[in-house]
């Protein structure tokens, strides 16, 4: 399948990485708002440089790969299955259900697929976590506590303003890695409550060429919640940009009869260790392929 990229920012080079692994896929143009940055990375990727409307209307494209901020994601998203492509979106698929459903119509009408990040839940990682509570290891899942935070993308992107606006945020940004494995594992949340807030109305960028600049904070940037399952599990998570340094565990499952310690789930394939009675210090699992 030809392969048309729109957005070329910084997430980009991960993306192109791993199309160069894949043999059905061929990169064939790519687009961005900054159309000198697109003409430079066309180049280092063998690919022609397109305007926004041109790529989406380019014939020799089947599939779109939507790269862009998470605000425009619903509004290329749904361009480009209307002009007749396949979708493939980063996270989030849009900022809200309303934006998101118009795109599922016009999908199921045309015969179109929609991809959407985070796919990690089919790596071994979180796999294999399925396998050992499927096999009973750990007696019945009981409960499962998330963690992820930093200090702030401010300190390392050098253009991070889009972190910080509706659509970005420490949920949105890392949460859908955790959300989506917590419900892969457990199934749907049926009830949530939870806190939020935020410390600052303003970051200031630590590098690059905007350091020093401030960037406006009109997201929460630091969230507590408790989900529930429909199978009875319960979990707790917290997710935020507010945080220097931690011990708190990244991901853990609590079962009647032992503990799973879950790999980083922004990844694929790191190892899984168990913990029971009979193995209290944890053991790896077998990975599931």
């Amino acid at each position: 399948m030809n392969v048309g990229v729109i957005g070329v920012g910084v997430i980009s080079t991960q993306y192109f990485a791993q199309l160069a692994k894949l043999p059905n896929l061929r990169l064939v143009a790519v687009a961005d708002l900054n159309a000198e940055r697109a003409a430079t990375v066309a180049a280092e990727q063998g690919a022609l440089a397109l305007t926004v409307d041109e790529l989406l209307t380019d014939p020799r494209i089947d599939v779109v790969l939507n790269l862009t901020i998470p605000a425009a994601h619903a509004e290329i998203g749904l361009r480009a299955l209307e002009a007749g492509k396949h979708l493939y979106t980063e996270k989030p698929l849009a900022l809200t259900t309303a934006e998101a459903r118009p795109m599922l119509e016009a999908a199921a009408a045309a015969g179109l697929r929609i991809g959407s990040a985070p796919d990690t839940v089919l790596g071994t990682g979180i796999q294999t976590t399925r396998a050992v509570l499927d096999s009973g290891r750990i007696g019945d899942a009981v409960g499962a506590s998330v963690h992820w935070s930093n200090s702030g993308h401010e300190a390392w992107h050098p253009a991070p303003a889009f972190y910080f606006q509706p659509g970005g945020g420490p949920l949105f940004d890392m949460g859908p890695y955790y959300l989506t494995s917590l419900v892969t594992l457990f199934g749907p949340v049926v009830r949530v409550s939870g806190t939020v807030g935020r410390s600052a109305r303003e970051r200031t960028i630590a590098t690059g060429p905007n350091a020093g600049a401030a960037v406006p904070v009109n997201v929460d940037t630091h969230v507590t919640a408790l989900l529930e399952h429909a199978n009875g599990v319960t979990s707790t998570v917290t997710i935020s940009f507010e945080i220097w340094a931690t011990r708190a565990p990244q991901f853990e499952v609590y079962g009647t009869a032992g503990t799973i310690a879950v790999p980083d789930p922004n990844l694929f394939s790191d190892p899984v260790f168990v913990a029971t009675a009979d193995s209290a210090a944890g053991a790896p699992a077998p990975e599931f392929a």
